[in-house]
């Protein structure tokens, strides 16, 4: 199968977490963009959007989050961590 315009959320709108209720589940997709809102195992609280880099399903890749509200640009704050080997890394903020 090929992939769509629209699969994993590249080429349209970033795929909802809703219905997972944590960003760990990213860790069993495929590598894209994903959103969501009041999730579990999220750096913070509120809407965040997401771009989850996988190596091996499960086992190796790296998650960005960041802020998805109204407010200015330069108060959005963004976060990573990483899944090594299974095992989730804390989240740590990207000053960039």
């Amino acid at each position: 199968r090929r992939t769509r315009v629209g699969d994993f959320g590249l080429g349209g709108v970033a795929v909802s977490l809703a219905g997972y209720g944590d960003w760990d589940s990213v860790a069993s997709m495929g590598s894209g963009f994903y959103m969501g809102n009041e999730l579990s195992n999220a750096p913070t609280t509120g809407w965040l959007i997401g771009r989850w880099e996988a190596n091996a399903l499960g086992f190796w890749g790296r998650l960005t989050v960041s802020q998805f509200t109204n407010a200015s640009a330069s108060s959005q704050r963004s976060w990573f961590r990483t899944l090594v080997n299974g095992v989730w890394s804390a989240w740590r903020e990207d000053y960039t």
